[in-house]
């Protein structure tokens, strides 16, 4: 299980930048309604568990390729 802090670490590198050039171009601060934002962090949160814990959990249970009955 990942744990929830990167969230908020990436959350404060992003806005950085992003509150200092969207009030000089939009001349407005960005909103993002909370529904939305719960949405894009499960959808990152399920891309990342999907690209990267998914295929390293089968090298943590050992599951090597050429390994076993099958491979040799």
């Amino acid at each position: 299980m990942t744990t929830p802090a990167p969230f908020p670490t990436a959350t404060a590198v992003a806005a950085v930048p992003l509150l200092a050039f969207s009030p000089g171009v939009a001349r407005t601060v960005p909103y993002l309604p909370p529904a939305p934002a719960v949405v894009l962090v499960a959808v990152v949160a399920a891309t990342t568990g999907a690209g990267t814990l998914l295929p390293a959990r089968a090298v943590l249970r050992g599951r090597y390729p050429g390994k076993g009955a099958a491979g040799g």
